[in-house]
């Protein structure tokens, strides 16, 4: 066991839940927008990584014991940090997730148009499903992230 300590936030009062994807392909980039974009320091939001992000609350394409962990879990933090007014939705381009929801869904049947175009709709279905899970008044925006170049090592996140 180590005796070095790490900081804790004794009160913390986060304004905003962001749900993304845990892709490290994405993660330094997203880290760095929410802090650099969007303006929230650490203990400012929580941080909902989920394998696909959004997918698992997009009806009727995620699978239903994914949509209700998420689901209870956001509803949960809204319920009793009243100090979150926000949920911020993230979506990213080359989404393995989405990638393995179509293999065991077995059918492309169930995305329209392009793999980007369905997750534009699903986000836009998500937003609908996080602002009903509480009664007060709660802001949801979203965002995709796609490679900004061909090497794929930049990242742009634009507002959905």
């Amino acid at each position: 066991m180590t005796s070095k300590t790490y900081p804790a936030f004794p009160h913390p009062e986060p304004k905003a839940i962001i749900v993304f994807c845990g892709d490290p392909r994405f993660l330094v980039a997203t880290t760095s927008f929410i802090t650099d974009e969007l303006g929230f320091k650490q203990g400012e939001y929580l941080p909902l990584s989920v394998p696909g992000g959004i997918a698992s609350l997009s009806e009727p394409f995620a699978l239903p014991k994914d949509f209700k962990v998420l689901k209870e879990g956001l509803q949960f933090y809204l319920e009793h940090m009243g100090s979150i007014t926000e949920v911020i939705l993230i979506s990213h381009e080359d989404c393995r997730k989405y990638h393995a929801l179509v293999e065991k869904l077995g059918s492309l049947k169930t995305i329209k148009g392009a793999m980007a175009e369905r997750q534009y709709a699903d986000l836009e279905k998500v937003a609908v499903v996080a602002s009903n899970l509480v009664t007060r008044k709660i802001a949801v925006r979203r965002y995709y992230a796609r490679f900004a170049n061909e090497e794929r090592t930049q990242v742009v996140f634009e507002a959905a």
